[in-house]
């Protein structure tokens, strides 16, 4: 018996549910099409016979419907170029793109370009078109705004998205929220046990120089200041990082120290006896600290 031509449209404003099924033998030039023609036009006679105001009718709707279609098929082929058809076989328990000789345990897609894959609980890097970019021998890799975090052996390598060795033998990277206006994050990166401020391009601001457990950047002005909220020893305090001196020396009683609304610093105390200072009573700060060393 031959396959019945179906056509089903569904949709409920509840949740927004659309489902549209075609059959794969639905053709414009078969009877069923010419049904459906029929069917549309006797309701659009029914419709219109006793309605007196001016209203669309359910064929001006459904071409107001093709139009937008239309509209957005246009803007989904400007943005083609921008995506990559990526097809992941699997073979037994393994996968490969298009290769099988490169047999991975995993393939995840990290961004339009990079693949992170596995081989036998290692990580590597490589494009859509199989290029490596990083080799399967990291225990793990991080994608960091646009950026490859990738450890190995208890350090940690920092990566272009190209490959590119920026920086190594790394033992910590933080993220750090951009105080001072931009949108993009700035990073704590520690090496030999001291912590350095970098920008989002990993361009260095300070370098590896604060001995903390932990760094936060609080200020809004780098041009007179960036103060960096400090922990040590469970200890919490304020520096000034470009002049590398203590504003708040390590307290044990300071819990934390953070920039209100109205641009002061509020020192919340385990005591709850809670400070609140100015730049100026910072700085004030600053330079009793100095005089007395």
């Amino acid at each position: 018996m031959q396959n019945k031509e179906e056509l089903k449209f569904e949709f409920s404003q509840e949740d927004s549910y659309i489902n549209l099924k075609l059959s794969d033998n639905f053709q414009t030039d078969q009877p069923i099409f010419d049904e459906l023609a029929y069917y549309l036009g006797a309701i659009e006679h029914h419709i219109l016979k006793d309605e007196a105001s001016v209203h669309l009718t359910i064929l001006e709707k459904l071409e107001i419907l093709c139009k937008k279609a239309r509209e957005y098929a246009d803007e989904e082929s400007e943005y083609a170029d921008d995506y990559n058809e990526v097809k992941i076989i699997t073979l037994t328990d393994k996968k490969y793109l298009g290769n099988p000789t490169t047999l991975y345990d995993t393939i995840d897609i990290i961004t339009n370009q990079l693949l992170k894959v596995s081989i036998e609980g290692k990580y590597g890097i490589i494009t859509v078109l199989t290029k490596v970019i990083l080799p399967t021998i990291y225990e793990q890799i991080i994608v960091l705004s646009g950026y490859l975090e990738a450890h190995l052996k208890g350090n940690i390598y920092l990566y272009s998205s190209s490959g590119k060795l920026l920086l190594s033998d790394l033992e910590e990277i933080a993220e750090n929220y951009n105080p001072f206006g931009a949108h993009m994050p700035y990073f704590w990166i520690k090496k030999e046990n001291k912590w350095g401020l970098f920008d989002h391009k990993f361009n260095q601001i300070i370098p590896f120089r604060l001995d903390y457990d932990s760094c936060e950047l609080i200020s809004d002005n780098t041009k007179e200041n960036i103060f960096i909220k400090v922990y040590k020893d469970g200890k919490c305090g304020l520096i000034n990082g470009l002049l590398n001196i203590e504003v708040l020396e390590l307290d044990d009683n300071i819990d934390d120290v953070v920039l209100t609304y109205n641009k002061t610093y509020l020192i919340s105390k385990k005591d709850h006896h809670h400070l609140e200072l100015n730049i100026d009573d910072l700085t004030m700060g600053e330079t009793r600290l100095k005089n007395e060393n």
